[in-house]
């Protein structure tokens, strides 16, 4: 009865033994990792969108342009009624004041150059040719020679045109509108005699 009593307790005292060195020889497990895992969060708006009133702007039809007004109508005869912003103006009809300054002039200047030439040889009765418009009609009665008559005709007839188309050009002259000149100011530039320099307004009334 001891002797079996004796070695339960020595098988006793061996198991802890041997179970005390099996604890030490086995690591201790890892600690659990506590930390916490980042969770997305929805990125808050920093500045969040103002609502603002939709005014809608009621619509505004643009102005109609300003008809075109010419600076100048020349399609317009006296008694026809002048619109409004013209007014009646006159000029000289060049055309025919050029044309028949030359249409003349030339044909005198012949006639005269040779009348010149002519009272130089000793034919003082070329003395006409001088005379303008009438001359060459005058010294076709004093030459007996056909030919010489029907040149001095041809040039009496030039001087006639040409002295009626510078008339008629004068007397009668061409008639059209003229658009009414507007006031306006704008700024100038003004320099002194010192050297300065400022701005001032111009304009036309």
């Amino acid at each position: 009865m001891r002797t079996t009593l004796l070695l339960c307790v020595v098988l006793g005292a061996l198991s802890a033994q041997a179970q005390s060195q099996t604890q030490q020889a086995t690591p201790p497990p890892p600690p659990p990792n506590t930390q916490p895992q980042y969770q997305p969060q929805p990125y808050p708006q920093q500045y969040p969108q103002q609502q603002y009133p939709q005014y809608q702007q009621p619509y505004q039809q643009p102005a109609p342009a300003a008809p075109y007004k010419p600076a100048r109508i020349e399609n317009w005869n006296p008694g026809d009624p002048i619109p409004e912003g013209y007014h009646a103006d006159s000029r000289p009809r060049m055309g025919m004041v050029v044309g028949g300054a030359l249409t003349f002039g030339i044909p005198y200047l012949i006639s005269i150059i040779g009348g010149a030439i002519a009272i130089d040889t000793g034919s003082p009765n070329f003395w006409p040719l001088f005379v303008p418009v009438v001359g060459p009609f005058i010294q076709a009665g004093f030459v007996p020679s056909a030919t010489e008559k029907l040149l001095f005709v041809f040039d009496g007839l030039a001087q006639v045109a040409g002295a009626a188309m510078f008339i008629v050009g004068l007397a009668v002259p061409h008639t059209y509108l003229t658009r009414d000149r507007m006031a306006w100011i704008a700024p100038t530039p003004i320099i002194t005699r010192n050297g300065g320099a400022g701005v001032g307004l111009g304009g036309s009334f």
